[in-house]
């Protein structure tokens, strides 16, 4: 058992996003907004529940060494649900202001650089080894078992997805296309992956969760809505973390 998650039940759920704006969102439907500073967590409950949150800033750098920091400091938690926005390589199947959890993350910039894009394979090492595993630049979430292990329910109408971290926003259609034929997703983000391997590692269960702000490859403000989004995000909150399923315990 992990030391973060010893007698979970009553342990706080530690709310994690990559901007103020995102933890706003997140945190309307709970009708407090504590004060914060980026990178430090505040705590806050509702309906007799106990959170922390932690807005750890853009990219997988600033997700990582957030979130490790607070972990660092020996807090227990229930779990890590990680909400924002995110964009759609598939418009079609997952438009704009659609609802989705991740089911599995990838983190492209990992391996050898070539014609072809990164060989993850030629690079002859990996991130680390993790409960029998060897990790290269792929995580599976579980992402119904983690929710209910951390007490919550996960709506069944948010859309599946496989998920790609990038460091930077892919501005190029041709890029996207190619990207999302590589790893079969779906969905881009920023900080997932980073955030899913500090959890892995920990052995504390991790969600992630993303209202789709943006079709990834478009820099055209047709193809984009952030403030669609962040009322999507309220609307994911209240139904994730605000409902008190009956087998929550407090």
């Amino acid at each position: 058992m992990s030391k973060h998650t010893e007698k979970s039940e009553k342990a706080p759920l530690l709310i994690v996003t990559a901007t103020f704006q995102e933890m706003r969102a997140v945190l309307t439907p709970f009708g407090e907004r504590p004060d914060m500073e980026l990178t430090r967590p505040a705590s806050c409950c509702y309906q007799g529940r106990r959170f922390v949150l932690l807005v750890t800033g853009i990219g997988s750098l600033n997700a990582a060494m957030s979130l490790g920091k607070v972990l660092g400091s020996g807090m227990r938690v229930r779990g890590v649900v990680n909400l924002g926005i995110g964009g759609s390589f598939d418009p079609v199947r997952i438009p704009l202001l659609g609802k989705v959890a991740v089911q599995e993350e990838y983190w492209p910039e990992i391996g050898v650089r070539t014609k072809n894009g990164i060989d993850v394979q030629a690079l002859k090492q990996t991130l680390g080894e993790g409960q029998g595993d060897l990790i290269r630049d792929h995580l599976v979430l579980h992402p119904e078992e983690k929710a209910r292990a951390m007490g919550l329910e996960l709506p069944a109408d948010w859309t599946r997805v496989r998920s790609l971290s990038v460091a930077g926003v892919t501005g190029d259609a041709a890029e996207a296309i190619r990207i999302a034929g590589v790893y079969g997703v779906q969905c881009e983000n920023m900080e997932g992956f980073s955030l899913a391997w500090v959890c892995y590692q920990e052995q504390i269960p991790f969600l992630e969760a993303r209202s789709i702000s943006n079709k990834v490859g478009s820099r055209d403000k047709e193809d984009w809505n952030i403030k669609g989004s962040l009322r999507v995000l309220e609307e994911m909150s209240r139904a994730l973390i605000c409902s008190k399923p009956k087998s929550v315990l407090v």
